[in-house]
């Protein structure tokens, strides 16, 4: 599976802002106007670090390169919600 944390582009856009792969992509859909959603159980030293993405804002050249990370997949697919009207994911009937 595509792991977007250990991506080397992830990696260097982390470093130039001396912050965390994972804060660099919990930043990205923030910047987008986005909501970020997180898991709190991972432990306090998460949470702190999930905290500490508001003090810089990602260029317009960063953007750019994690837009192209796209991997064209769903980590999540709703497949509970499979058949409702406004199921987001349904294959299109032939």
């Amino acid at each position: 599976m595509f792991r977007f944390i250990a991506h080397t582009q992830v990696i260097k856009i982390a470093n130039n802002y001396e912050k965390t792969p994972a804060q660099i992509l919990l930043k990205y859909p923030i910047d987008l106007g986005h909501a970020a959603i997180t898991n709190p159980g991972k432990g306090e030293k998460n949470m702190a670090d999930n905290i500490c993405i508001f003090d810089f804002c990602l260029t317009p050249k960063d953007i750019e390169i994690l837009d192209a990370l796209n991997a064209n997949l769903r980590y999540f697919k709703f497949t509970g919600n499979s058949g409702h009207p406004h199921h987001p994911f349904e294959t299109p009937k032939s």
